[in-house]
């Protein structure tokens, strides 16, 4: 009886020990006042993993390269990419880059949606002053370098890498689709490339897009223009608000093609566009906008625009 009460006791205590290490990473509680400290890649992967904490608040204390780490997944990621829509659980938190980087992130998920560092982002959640540097980010759509879908908020970010959205599009250098979201003082540089819904900073935009810019090259060249479509050195596809913004990349697609947007039905006030624009059939192609069925105001563009076949310009 005794062993016995000993080895309850034994195991009791393990697995009080065990419960106590799990979400520790660096130190804190997860609260705002008190967040969870992000300083390792081990810190990264236990984030990754542990969905329970995606509601709670986050602090990097540090540079983080994830160079090493292979089958890197996102944060929030799809759990069933063989049903439409997302599967798993969203990020809903807060996350604070405190003005340092993640550097060297590589997602190959080229038969997955919602890719990127986050992969949906709830309304409610929120990140900010974070960079990442010298990234990839691969799917078969929603794909973006901070996040592959965003309804939260996205502040004093930026993204240096490539990011490829796949057959099904919505691509951008900072986020796939923001769907009533919030971007501001954002950034992108580097190399957007895929089949349709494109753009420097974000692929399709039905939110807020405030004070931020794109140096990234846009590429959308495929067979069919009518198909594939919506290439913007800013933004693919805007019905939302788009306002003090500004694009610096080359962009080049088949149909409704912008220097800054390529379809817009939304309202643009206050930026301008003068990266080089190419189409090759030349449907909707325009060095500021491809195609505008919205509002535009306060706004201009400079870059050289040509076309292989002649085409509407705006």
């Amino acid at each position: 009886m005794g062993i016995l009460r000993c080895f309850l006791f034994s195991c009791f205590g393990l697995l009080l020990f065990n419960t106590s290490q799990a979400g520790t990473y660096s130190g804190g509680s997860g609260t705002e006042t008190s967040p969870y400290k992000i300083g390792t890649a081990d810190d990264w992967l236990e984030l990754v993993n542990s969905s329970s904490d995606w509601s709670s608040s986050f602090i990097l204390i540090s540079d983080i390269n994830l160079s090493e780490v292979s089958n890197l997944k996102p944060i929030a990621f799809d759990t069933d990419s063989r049903f439409f829509g997302f599967q798993g659980i969203a990020f809903s938190g807060i996350f604070d880059g405190n003005g340092h980087s993640i550097k060297d992130v590589s997602i190959n998920m080229p038969n997955d949606f919602y890719i990127g560092l986050f992969g949906y982002i709830e309304s409610g959640g929120e990140i900010r002053n974070l960079e990442l540097i010298n990234s990839t980010l691969a799917g078969q759509g929603f794909v973006g370098g901070i996040a592959g879908f965003n309804k939260g908020d996205i502040k004093n970010c930026s993204f240096d890498g490539f990011v490829d959205g796949g057959v099904y599009g919505g691509a951008g250098g900072l986020v796939g689709i923001n769907e009533g979201g919030t971007i501001e003082r954002c950034h992108a540089e580097g190399v957007v490339d895929t089949w349709r819904f494109m753009g420097g900073v974000v692929g399709i935009n039905s939110g807020t897009v405030i004070n931020c810019y794109s140096m990234s090259d846009v590429s959308g060249i495929y067979s069919s223009a009518t198909a594939y479509e919506c290439t913007g050195g800013l933004i693919g596809e805007n019905s939302g608000k788009v306002i003090s913004c500004y694009a610096t990349g080359s962009v080049s697609g088949n149909c409704k093609v912008g220097g800054l947007i390529g379809s817009d039905k939304g309202t643009v006030s206050d930026c301008y566009a003068n990266g080089t624009v190419l189409t090759e059939e030349g449907h909707s192609i325009g060095g500021f906008v491809g195609q505008s069925d919205g509002t535009i105001q306060n706004c201009y563009a400079t870059g050289t625009v040509s076309a292989t076949e002649d085409g509407g310009m705006e």
